[in-house]
């Protein structure tokens, strides 16, 4: 069984940025100052849910906007993704977990394919960002003056 990376001790100036897109329009921005990340998911649990699959996990909650109406499919979809997909920031970086029903592709420097979008396994913890390749790779570009 693999072992999840425990979300880091948050200091008062760590946060994770989440910016939601229909396509390619930003439709939400928001900030998640929990320690345990966030949930992003159409909406909240309902009583029912919350019997058959437990309480959600005590993190910062995301919501996704109501597509236009126009937007026939994407209402369709919001319902498979109802349990939401985890983000949250650990030690060693950040990290996914998809635990809705519906497929979700994520692009990202760990990404094994470059030139195609990767699926995120559900029940799965996958590094979207390594902190140490991330530092270095920042050390490595900014150059004496910092």
């Amino acid at each position: 069984m693999e072992r999840e990376p425990a979300p880091a001790p948050f200091p008062a100036d760590c946060w994770l940025h989440v910016r939601l897109f229909y396509r390619a329009e930003l439709v939400r921005e928001a900030t998640a100052l929990a320690a345990e990340g966030c949930s992003l998911s159409p909406r909240a649990a309902t009583a029912a849910a919350e019997r058959l699959l437990g309480p959600p996990p005590r993190v910062a909650q995301v919501r996704f906007p109501e597509p236009p109406a126009s937007a026939h499919v994407l209402r369709r979809l919001l319902p498979h993704l109802e349990r939401g997909v985890l983000l949250w920031v650990a030690p060693e970086g950040v990290f996914a977990k998809r635990l809705c029903q519906g497929r979700v592709y994520w692009r990202g420097p760990l990404a094994p394919h470059r030139a195609q979008p990767n699926k995120l396994e559900r029940e799965r913890t996958c590094q979207l960002l390594d902190t140490r390749r991330f530092l270095a790779g920042k050390s490595a570009t900014a150059g004496p003056w910092v």
